[in-house]
């Protein structure tokens, strides 16, 4: 059981009081100014209290990094919520060492049993970066708060500011990988014949039956390697049929920024045959009701067990990136949309294929992909 965390004993309470901490934000381009107790930033705020100015200082468009996406900050508040549930949300001067930090991380695994890995590392990073900015300003703090931040000075050494604690997130390696199903293109055959038992969504006056809906997904997920929000958000005028390319906007985007996809035939095909308007994929339900009919489809398939647990459509585009990595991982990357190789090797590839994976294509090599395998499967660039 956690209980909300005291303040430790401060030896020293002068360089700590409010009173003797001059807090200033800085901005690029602008002279520092000194902040004053009505501007709010003391050394006894919370987490939860400095999330607003976080998230003010990164939507600043001087900021070098990009401005926080909607579901990003959405993502910041989830894990602020369960910062307060688990540690009752001390002040900053309180979360003075990593023992402080580690109460988090461990409440984060033992009431959250069911919680991924890769989840709490994102949630440690998250609460990381808040705090970080909390920190004494300095070339990798250029928004902090001035001299002491708000940590405030290390007891018995008035001047020298205490750095922002460290949150001891988990290693991916300190806990077996969990295994996530790569489905084939056998696998995706077989869910498309158990699409006939589909009974959502239902379209009044667009005769579009629940098993074509699912069908034609199924086909552009495949085929295009696009997340579930992107399906759900996708637009017909997204697409140029001339010139074979998808024009997504960054809204649609996990990553926000505007990109551009090859469409394969079979993309192509599946938006044609979309008997919809101009919202190709309408779904007039809440998002959770996706997956709930996605897992009733796939108990009528005839995948293996072992490939149906946590499965979903995110198992069609792993298999996408699997696919591709085997012949070429820049292209494997590109098509994923991931700015980091490092990321599509440890997430979509499985441990055969990343014993295959070379480095840059050839433009023989490319130019094979393109009018081969990414005829059926798909591609992307960024611009």
């Amino acid at each position: 059981m956690y209980v909300p965390l005291a303040p430790p004993p401060v030896q020293d309470p002068s360089p700590l009081a409010p009173s003797s901490v001059q807090l200033r934000l800085f901005c690029p381009g602008t002279s520092p100014a000194p902040m004053t107790p009505g501007d709010g930033l003391s050394p006894q705020m919370r987490v939860s209290e400095f999330l607003p100015i976080y998230i003010a200082c990164r939507n600043d468009r001087r900021d070098q990094q990009r401005p926080l996406t909607r579901q990003t900050r959405d993502s910041l508040a989830g894990a602020i919520r369960r910062w307060v549930e688990i540690t009752g949300d001390p002040p900053l001067r309180a979360i003075w060492d990593e023992d402080s930090c580690r109460a988090f991380v461990r409440g984060l695994k033992d009431r959250f049993p069911k919680i991924a890995l890769e989840t709490i590392r994102k949630e440690c990073r998250q609460i990381q970066s808040l705090l970080d900015l909390a920190g004494p300003a300095g070339p990798d703090n250029r928004f902090g708060p001035s001299e002491l931040g708000l940590f405030g000075a290390i007891p018995g050494h008035a001047g020298i500011a205490r750095r922002a604690p460290t949150i001891p997130a988990p290693r991916s390696d300190d806990a077996e990988r969990e295994t996530k199903p790569f489905w084939t293109a056998a696998d995706a055959d077989a869910f498309r014949a158990a699409c006939c038992w589909a009974r959502r969504p239902r379209l009044p006056g667009q005769n579009c039956p629940a098993a074509a809906w699912w069908l034609a997904a199924i086909d552009v997920v495949q085929g295009a390697g696009i997340r579930r929000r992107t399906l759900l958000a996708f637009q017909r005028d997204w697409l140029d049929a001339d010139r074979h390319l998808l024009d997504i906007p960054g809204a649609a985007i996990k990553s926000g920024r505007r990109t551009t996809i090859y469409a394969s035939r079979l993309v192509r095909e599946a938006i044609a045959r979309m008997p919809t308007g101009q919202t190709v994929f309408p779904w007039p339900y809440t998002i959770g009701l996706v997956h709930v009919e996605f897992r009733r489809i796939l108990s009528f398939s005839m995948i293996p067990q072992a490939k149906r647990e946590k499965a979903g459509f995110h198992c069609l585009r792993r298999g996408l990136g699997d696919q591709l990595a085997a012949r070429d991982r820049q292209t494997a990357q590109g098509a994923l949309g991931h700015a980091d190789w490092t990321t599509t090797r440890e997430h979509y590839t499985q441990a055969a294929t990343q014993a295959l994976a070379t480095g840059p294509a050839l433009e023989q090599l490319a130019e094979e992909i393109l009018a081969g395998r990414v005829e059926s499967r798909g591609s992307r660039v960024e611009s």
